[in-house]
């Protein structure tokens, strides 16, 4: 009975051992330990770049005029003849606006040229232009209603008779101290000319649109070093890699979240801040920062930012350096550009630290992963 007694004595804690670890299963047992090792990791750049993407030329959805922080544009449009007139009467051209950008209170004074070389829009063009202006308007920072601009009829005349090669207009400016968005013609509400004039035989009225538009951005912005700089202006977009070195490879990422620290100062952001910044898995070779080779990028698992109120923006890359670690996608590293450049609304400049010697802490990519983790008790 006593040997009886002492046998459950012993059994007893063995099976609130068995009941309390629910991880032990089949010839496992009996372990000790068992489950998942938790790791904290803080990463920072192994290799960082900012480089100027040259605009898609003629597939942009807007149109930007004027000058602002340092950044000028002017507008190149050229307009497909219709019709068959022998006299213009009038011509009207209507740009419609979206918004501006700087100081929205005041006006400038727009003018327009006659663009005398041939151009294109998928590269930046070397264009020349008769000095004189054709004409001159007022450009109002309010987006209520179209901007009309009546052209000269003897400059449209020339395009229908041929005597002078239709090369188009560029619209330029003085004075100005904000930034007017328009729709292009590949936009929601496309620039158009209204042209009255007579035939042969009558009085006619027709409606033409752009052969070719686009915008010239110039700047005086540079990035500084320590610096990523996404800027929607000066179409600057930033390369980014941090090293997964270190990490096993069977480890289950957790958390990768990419923390960017804004600096105010140098940055300028128009809209609501969320979702505005993504980040993108380059899928080409390789690249070096003095050295960019790369192609394209991934849209898959393509991650949005969110904004802090301490000024940071963090960008959830989980699902990408999970797939870097477990060696599926090779870790060419990350190309972060605006939602704002793709839609063409809300253009801004956001300038992120990267240097642990300023006083504002540098950004970084905070690392959570599990291991399971296994020892036999002996």
């Amino acid at each position: 009975m006593k040997n009886n007694i002492l046998k459950l004595i012993l059994f007893i804690p063995f099976i609130i051992y068995c009941s309390g670890n629910k991880n032990i299963t089949g010839d496992e047992f009996p372990f000790i330990g068992v489950g998942d090792w938790v790791f904290s990791k803080t990463l920072y750049p192994t290799k960082s770049k900012n480089i100027r993407i040259e605009k898609s030329f003629g597939i942009e959805d807007m149109l930007l005029l004027g000058e602002f922080n340092e950044y000028s544009s002017n507008i190149l449009i050229k307009f497909r003849t219709r019709g068959d007139f022998k006299s213009i009467k009038s011509a009207e051209m209507v740009l419609i606006p979206y918004s501006s950008i700087g100081e929205v209170s005041s006006e400038f004074e727009g003018l327009i040229y006659e663009i005398t070389s041939d151009w294109n829009e998928y590269e930046i063009p070397e264009i020349s232009y008769n000095p004189n202006e054709v004409v001159s308007f007022s450009v109002y920072s309010t987006s209520d209603k179209p901007d009309s601009i009546s052209i000269p009829p003897g400059l449209v005349q020339k395009w229908y008779n041929d005597t002078t090669t239709n090369y188009g207009m560029m619209i330029g400016f003085k004075n100005a101290d904000f930034i007017k968005k328009y729709f292009s013609k590949e936009g929601i509400g496309f620039p158009y000319m209204l042209i009255k004039g007579n035939t042969e035989t009558t009085e006619d009225t027709v409606y033409i649109y752009p052969e070719m538009d686009t915008h010239l951005v110039q700047s005086k912005v540079e990035p500084n070093s320590g610096e990523l700089v996404i800027d929607d202006l000066s179409i600057y977009r930033s390369i980014i890699k941090f090293d997964s070195i270190g990490i096993p490879e069977n480890a289950t990422i957790n958390m990768a979240l990419l923390d960017l620290v804004l600096k105010t100062e140098d940055s300028f952001i128009q809209g609501d801040y969320e979702d505005r910044l993504y980040a993108y898995r380059i899928v080409t070779s390789s690249w070096k920062p003095d050295e960019v080779d790369f192609e394209w990028y991934s849209f898959e698992n393509q991650q949005a930012s969110k904004f802090t109120e301490d000024n940071h923006v963090q960008i959830n890359i989980t699902s990408i350096f999970q797939q870097w670690v477990s060696n599926i996608n090779e870790n060419n590293g990350l190309i972060i550009k605006s939602k704002s450049y793709n839609e063409g609304i809300y253009p801004g400049k956001y300038v992120f630290n990267l240097d642990s010697l300023s006083q504002i802490e540098p950004s970084k990519l905070s690392i959570k992963y599990s291991i399971i983790k296994t020892e036999h008790q002996f």
